[in-house]
């Protein structure tokens, strides 16, 4: 048997380090004879022939279609080369489970979570049959090829979200059936805009606010299997990212803007507070845009909440002051003009726009700023190994009241992003070697807020695993 020996950094690591190092985002590169298979066996040949068509030709239609064509068609430039190729054995890692298992210890890693990499494209797929034999398929796939080593690697069932019927029962089946305990979901839903028209227009559903279907059924199931409601999508192919020819520019900032469409969706919609007992997960974004919309959220409520907005209700003006001021004050082609209170200027300023009723944060369920903080207190943010920007989680001093985020490590390993997997513990160590983050920080992002997490949740859900007891001792 091959021997995967930890470098001296990594060893140096983790005699410095008094926790477990939890990978909350690795990743999975399904074998795809092994998914043909299943599908077959789920359904007939001929569904899992067109199955494996979807997942081998994608990006070859792109790449057949003029560019011309490419927009109205709704195509854009996917990742290309996305896996490793010249690293064999991280090529090999990522699809071979026994194999990831061994090497745990050289990478420094005690536990990991891991997501699908084709298993994603389920939540592009909208023909419905197709989509579902899909999600079967894979989630039978992970089921399987991770039985054995699940005391350390926990892979991710692909769930969904087009409807919430589609997504409670592929949670039951794959949580109750096949005894997967952790779930991926994405949080914004491309629809195709009502009445035809062209191919590619569609309309984004964030599945918390102002989409066609209620999703509390979904979060509700959620609490019932004890399972946390984890999402991993991609703005790529919206506004701005459409390039039908560059993967880079379609794919910079795309994770966070998926990250951020949902999570707002999931507060403003009052999800965040008909369910104060759920952990809600977003991955691959970072913390960035957590805390600015953390911000953004405090301060439009301190300045539009019901009460404050009334301060701009146009029929408040004092036009007796403002033809005055403008009598001392209006000079040249101004003074030339009528009273300001014989013209009415409607744009934002209609009193008809408004309603001294109207509350936007009434869905939302949440009455005051601190409540804002509550709510992302049930967040927990995926930070990559050379995101130096996740010491913002942890910087009282920025965000708003002294709070803190709850980023979490996520390793990415399987994709493009990571070029050596035994780089990724010593790449994040390089915040607490600068003083970035502080021990407890780097603790809290390394072990304590994943497993916060899942513990919230399902108070059981490490025992038996190989950190069980360490998660035992932080939570009692």
């Amino acid at each position: 048997m091959t021997a995967f020996v930890p470098s001296s950094q990594v060893q140096k690591i983790r005699r410095s380090i008094r926790h477990p190092v939890v990978d909350a985002d690795g990743h999975i590169l399904e074998f795809l004879p092994v998914m043909r298979e299943i599908a077959e066996e789920l359904s007939d040949r001929r569904t899992a022939d067109a199955m494996m068509t979807l997942l081998s030709d994608r990006t070859a239609r792109v790449r057949s279609t003029d560019r011309s064509n490419r927009r109205s068609a709704g195509m854009w430039r996917g990742s290309w080369w996305g896996v490793p190729a010249a690293n064999t054995v991280d090529r090999a890692t990522t699809t071979l489970p026994r194999l990831l298992y061994n090497r745990l210890d050289e990478l420094g890693i005690d536990f990991q979570f891991l997501y699908p990499t084709l298993g994603l494209l389920v939540f592009l797929v909208r023909d419905r049959e197709l989509r579902r034999l899909m999600a079967r398929s894979f989630n039978t796939y992970y089921a399987s090829v991770f039985e054995g080593v699940r005391d350390r690697l926990e892979p991710a069932a692909v769930i969904p979200m087009h409807t919430p019927q589609e997504a409670v029962e592929e949670m039951r089946f794959a949580v109750s059936a096949l005894g997967l305990r952790t779930v991926v979901m994405s949080g914004v839903i491309p629809r195709p805009l009502p009445g035809g028209g062209l191919e590619g227009a569609i309309w984004l559903d964030t599945i918390g606010h102002g989409g066609d279907h209620d999703y509390d059924p979904v979060w509700r199931e959620c609490e019932r299997l004890r399972v946390v409601p984890t999402f991993h999508g991609t703005g790529m192919g919206w506004g701005s990212r459409t390039s039908p020819d560059n993967y880079v520019y379609n794919h910079l900032g795309s994770f966070s803007a998926a990250c951020e469409a949902c999570c707002r969706s999931i507060i403003m919609g009052g999800a965040a507070s008909r369910f104060p007992n759920l952990s809600w997960m977003f991955l691959e974004g970072g913390v960035t845009w957590a805390a600015q919309l953390q911000a953004d959220l405090i301060e439009h409520f301190e300045k539009r909440n019901h009460v404050a907005v009334s301060q701009y209700d146009p029929r408040r003006i004092d036009w007796t002051l403002m033809n005055s001021l403008f009598a001392e004050y209006a000079t040249g082609r101004l003074t030339k003009s009528e009273q300001p209170s014989d013209v009415w200027v409607p744009y934002l300023s209609d009193p008809g726009d408004g309603d001294p009723t109207q509350d936007d944060f009434a869905d939302s369920g949440v009455t005051s700023p601190e409540q804002f903080l509550e709510r992302f207190r049930s967040f927990y943010f995926g930070c990559e190994p050379d995101d130096r920007l996740c010491a913002v989680a942890f910087d009282e001093r920025l965000n708003p009241r002294g709070s803190r985020l709850n980023a979490v490590f996520s390793s990415d390993i399987g994709h493009w992003d990571v070029q050596d997997a035994r780089e990724v513990l010593s790449e994040v160590w390089s915040l607490r070697e600068e003083s970035l983050l502080s021990e407890e920080d780097f603790r809290r992002l390394m072990f304590g807020n994943v497993v916060e997490s899942f513990t919230r949740m399902d108070p059981g859900f490490f025992d038996g695993t190989a950190i069980a007891a360490a998660v035992s001792d932080s939570i009692s």
